[in-house]
């Protein structure tokens, strides 16, 4: 990554939900634990759900990194 892309997003303070998604439906998968052997499923519904961020640039909102 550049380091004019890296610099952007270091200013970045919130990570959520994409937009119009609420929850991270870690409550209702954790009670599923027949279908999950390790933790780290439920560590990657997490990521993968709140790995959406907003910042002061509103044209990136709702946008992940993807590295």
């Amino acid at each position: 990554m550049s380091e004019k892309e890296s610099n952007k997003l270091s200013t970045i303070r919130i990570f959520s939900n994409e937009s119009g998604n609420y929850g991270t439906n870690i409550a209702s998968a954790s009670m599923a634990s027949d279908s999950w052997k390790a933790e780290d499923k439920l560590a990657k519904l997490y990521l993968s759900r709140m790995g959406f961020f907003y910042g002061s640039d509103e044209k990136t909102w709702g946008k992940t990194v993807r590295y």
